[in-house]
């Protein structure tokens, strides 16, 4: 019987690529790799024809399979983005939904299909200090919050035209580890490990009680393989939402902490005013799929120096960029 093919867009990234690095444990799936070459982000007329012509290439994969799968772990968005940036990106998974939608084989009811959707617990429901959960109701007050919700809307109403197909919206928390985007403004524990490393100065926009849910990516990508088996093998036809987090809360000023005792050296940090989108506090709890056994939870202190260590090796090879 011929595997069906597992697509992953976004596979370069650090949530994209731990969830291949574990794709051997999704039975009767084999990774597909894009045959066309980079997708064109950034021109959103250009990308949505790639999209068309490797669709049909994935189609002809999952036809012989009768199933498939896809994951989107793209997207460059932040909280710091531009909106135009984050219509862009709106625009461009809006144009692969469509791409989907004109391949008829992979909407037949006899074709066994199955999309994974990466969002952001922590910008979707905004400042509460309430316990979250998917029955929450969103409340974004960011842009980059407002755009996901807006993916997530694009994507439920894909559903409802296909709901023979299964879908599952992961909402996920503060993600971490090595091999996060530098670049961009994001991952305050990657950033916190390169600036302790290169002693300059880090830049912090936010209060030092305010209250974040650390999720390792390796124990995210192993809890979404899990849901993955799920949702490909029952009858979980529609849309699922659920919320993926260590379900365990720290404060920034703890952060900075465990980093000085892990480098033993003090952090430099300058304190700036707190910036817009910026939430306080949140604090998560998954009530959808509870009894799926998720991965022993790496420990911050664990995960920490696992990022301090890889960049550190990035330090000594001249790899490490302010």
């Amino acid at each position: 019987m011929t595997s069906a093919p597992l697509w992953i867009l976004g596979s370069r990234g650090m949530l994209g690529s731990r969830i291949a690095a574990h794709a051997h444990n999704l039975p009767g799936h084999t990774l597909w790799q894009c045959p066309l070459g980079p997708f064109a982000w950034h021109d959103t007329s250009l990308v949505r024809e790639q999209f068309i012509e490797t669709v049909k290439l994935f189609a002809g994969e999952a036809q012989r399979a009768g199933a498939w799968t896809v994951v989107w772990a793209a997207g460059s968005g932040t909280v710091g983005s531009s909106e135009e940036d984050l219509q862009r990106e709106t625009a461009t998974f809006n144009a692969f939904l469509e791409a989907l939608s004109l391949q008829t084989s992979l909407m037949s009811p006899v074709s066994r299909g199955a999309v994974f959707f990466a969002s952001s617990a922590g910008t979707i429901y905004g400042e509460t200090d309430a316990l979250l959960m998917e029955e929450t109701p969103p409340h974004p007050i960011s842009a980059y919050g407002r755009a996901k919700l807006r993916q997530e809307a694009s994507l439920r109403a894909w559903s409802a035209h296909h709901p023979e197909q299964r879908v599952l919206l992961g909402r996920i928390a503060n993600l971490y580890g090595p091999r996060q985007n530098l670049r961009k403004p994001q991952g305050i524990i990657s950033h916190i490990a390169r600036s302790t490393l290169l002693r300059r100065p880090l830049r912090l926009y936010v209060p030092l009680d305010t209250i974040r849910d650390y999720l390792d990516v390796d124990d995210c990508a192993m809890h979404i393989i899990a849901c993955l088996r799920r949702l490909t093998t029952e009858n979980c036809r529609g849309c699922t939402t659920k919320i993926f987090a260590s379900e365990s809360v720290t404060t920034i000023g703890e952060v900075l902490s465990t980093f000085e005792r892990i480098s033993k050296r003090p952090v430099p940090v300058v304190h700036l005013p707190r910036a817009p989108g910026h939430v306080r506090s949140v604090r998560f709890r998954s009530a959808v799929w509870a009894d799926i056994p998720r991965p022993q939870r790496t420990s911050l202190l664990v995960g920490m120096h696992r990022v301090y260590g890889h960049q550190l090796r990035l330090l000594a090879s001249g790899q490490l960029r302010p």
